[in-house]
């Protein structure tokens, strides 16, 4: 499984601050807990791994970078904010352990930094479906804005548009190319389908990988794993699969002169046989 690491820490006056073992035990705690910066921690296995002996009161020396849970557990306050954003949504099915999590120990956003009404890919979305139907139902009519004097950038728009999330048709579509027929399950698949669905042109790339797949001698990943993990390298293959494709089997001019000058000389040498066992036939 793999995370986010903040690779700034060590500059920060808070961890610089820590005792050598205790940096430790925060890496350990944050590899260990689970989506949403919950656990339980075993101190004994924890002494065991990293090989130094912690008692049970070593979870105080972190401060308010941990808090206690009615329950016994602890939470990472600010672990959510950190790995998921302000793209935690609940329509996306890999951001659903972090709500179950968040529920099952009763943690609020707000209580973790995410102010109330967050503007996350979900409300975003509830707030796109608003202003369309506002706009529907109005009835003034606006006058066409005359062209800017100056032209327009176009980067600026293309960075102010939020990409629309195809988690869902990305991760039935990918999973069928391995005859799958149900949703990705292990968390590194579904973090990956995550990031991919949020690309400006995602349903075109796996168009173009859907077409690469039907190709033959493609070097096509064996598993969905491998294609998620490797989806820029398996998308530049297809892009490039006819050219190369083409460039081998083509064969150049000298290629062509050296396979005809070969038959030549073979066939040359048949006849010089042929002629000498006429004349001792003759003979």
């Amino acid at each position: 499984m793999k995370r986010f690491t903040e690779t700034q820490k060590w500059s920060d006056p808070w961890f610089r601050k820590l005792r050598p073992e205790i940096k430790l035990l925060w890496q350990w705690l944050c590899d260990n807990c689970d989506a949403a910066g919950v656990i339980d921690p075993d101190m004994d296995l924890a002494s065991f791994q990293i090989g130094y002996e912690y008692p049970l009161d070593t979870l105080s020396e972190l401060g308010d970078r941990v808090s206690k849970l009615p329950c016994g557990k602890f939470h990472l306050v600010k672990f959510v904010n950190f790995q998921w954003g302000e793209r935690l949504s609940k329509d996306c099915r890999a951001h659903n352990p972090v709500f179950q999590s968040l529920e099952r120990h009763s943690i609020s956003l707000e209580s973790i930094g995410y102010p109330k009404g967050i503007n996350t890919v979900q409300a975003q979305h509830s707030t796109a479906k608003a202003t369309a139907k506002a706009t529907a139902k109005a009835t003034v009519l606006i006058p066409t804005p005359e062209p800017p004097s100056e032209p327009v950038d176009a980067s600026s728009i293309a960075t102010s548009i939020t990409p629309i999330n195809y988690y869902e048709q990305i991760d039935a579509r990918a999973g069928a190319l391995f005859g799958r027929t149900t949703p990705a399950n292990a968390y590194a698949e579904q973090s990956a389908i995550s990031e991919i669905s949020s690309r400006l042109d995602a349903l075109g790339e796996l168009a173009e990988i859907e077409v690469f797949h039907r190709k033959p001698g493609n070097f096509f990943p064996q598993s969905l794993s491998k294609l998620l993990s490797a989806w820029q390298e398996t998308l530049d293959r297809a892009r490039t699969h006819d050219t190369r494709k083409q460039n081998h089997e083509t064969p150049t001019k000298n290629n062509q002169q050296r396979v005809d000058r070969s038959i030549g000389t073979s066939n040359e040498g048949r006849a010089s046989e042929y002629e000498g066992l006429g004349r001792l036939a003759k003979a």
